[in-house]
């Protein structure tokens, strides 16, 4: 930890780099060699702000140990030189610095591959440090070992159940902003199921801030990248983020487009929610018809997968579309099954939307009393 006045002299470093022109810094990267070369190239690839404390870590995982304030000193000449820009943080934070946009657009494009390889390795090892930190942090306990990763990053793990808390906001945005520069680390290194894992954890939260294109665009690139069912499971996400943006028929072509690769892998469960989704466009699309046949396909495989939750939300969505098309008994017949179910599962959310759908069966059969009953 820096004291006060440590960081009161790389402030006055800042002030004095921030003074030079563009060039300068230019020369000075192409004068570059040896280990102040590689060093300066390796936190450049990570591209993430961090504080001093930060930037000592990351080296430490890199397998570089600096002696005594050597490593100070090095970051006070990056300062003079303009090559860092301040990253303005929470009021009690520390400061954060990260290496300028041009410096890493240098060192990637002069950069030898096989030491692009051994960065982004680096950050890829920083990033799970910082995140498993992060677990411990709020009390969850991970695994040693290549078990540590897989329960992070693989589907419905920590990063998943993390990046979908946005009441702790600082903490949220914090996990998003790790998981995209992860992703890109991993995509570049070409591990794209990770990288997909990564996403698919992330692309809804990513929405919801803002950022829909991004996530999107990213899930194209991963789905054409990936293999298997991981690779369907990203068209799954982008055709429901499509949907969401009444795309309709863009994500109804890509829905359908999933259905063969499911099959053919007996991603049957993946294959039932796909069918609900489609159900779902079909009825925005005001084909209820359509989208009741399909529902009813949805209830017989979820029903043969004992599936039971899944079986009784296609029950009530069948309820109610019956009920648009008029079809009363139908619909009772499927509220009957939905509602008995999520009694018995003590699922009130869901019980109290299908008793709502019933109660307006029963009305529109002219049967008030059962309906307030209900």
């Amino acid at each position: 930890m820096l004291d006060q006045d440590q960081n009161n002299s790389l402030e006055l470093a800042f002030q004095r780099g921030i003074k030079l022109q563009d060039q300068t810094i230019m020369d000075y990267l192409e004068k570059l060699e040896g280990a102040s070369r590689d060093n300066l190239a390796n936190l450049s690839i990570l591209g993430l702000p961090l504080d001093f404390n930060g930037i000592k870590n990351f080296f430490g995982l890199s397998g570089i140990i600096w002696p005594g304030d050597e490593l100070l000193s090095w970051f006070v000449s990056c300062l003079e030189t303009n090559l860092f820009i301040k990253v303005t943080g929470t009021e009690n934070s520390a400061l954060l610095w990260r290496l300028q946009d041009r410096v890493s657009a240098y060192f990637t494009t002069h950069s030898k591959v096989e030491d692009l390889k051994r960065y982004h390795r680096n950050a890829d090892r920083f990033i799970l440090e910082n995140l498993s930190a992060l677990a411990t942090g709020i009390n969850i306990t991970l695994p040693d070992g290549e078990a540590r990763r897989e329960a992070i990053l693989g589907p419905n793990n920590f990063l998943y159940q993390v990046s979908h808390l946005p009441q702790h906001q600082e903490f949220h945005q914090s996990i998003l902003n790790l998981a995209i520069n992860w992703f890109d680390h991993l995509f570049w290194l070409e591990e794209y199921k990770e990288a997909a894992d990564i996403l698919n954890s992330i692309c809804f939260a990513l929405a919801r801030r803002g950022q829909r294109k991004m996530a999107e665009n990213m899930l194209a690139a991963v789905a054409s990248k990936a293999k298997g069912l991981t690779s369907v499971i990203a068209q799954l996400n982008l055709a429901t983020l499509l949907r969401e943006e009444q795309r309709l028929l863009l994500a109804l072509r890509l829905y359908w487009r999933t259905i063969p690769a499911l099959l053919r892998q007996h991603a049957y469960f993946q294959l039932a929610q796909v069918l609900s989704e489609i159900a779902a466009v079909y009825r925005q699309m005001g084909n209820l018809t359509r989208a009741a046949a399909i529902l009813e396909l949805s209830v017989i495989l979820n029903r043969l997968l004992k599936n039971g939750k899944s079986t009784a939300i296609a029950h009530s969505q069948l309820a109610s579309t019956y009920r648009y098309l008029k079809k009363y008994t139908l619909a009772l017949r499927n509220s009957e099954h939905a509602v008995a179910h999520f009694r018995k599962t003590n699922d009130l959310l869901n019980l109290g939307r299908s008793l709502l759908t019933q109660g307006n069966i029963y009305y529109n059969k002219s049967k008030s009393d059962p309906a307030l009953q209900l």
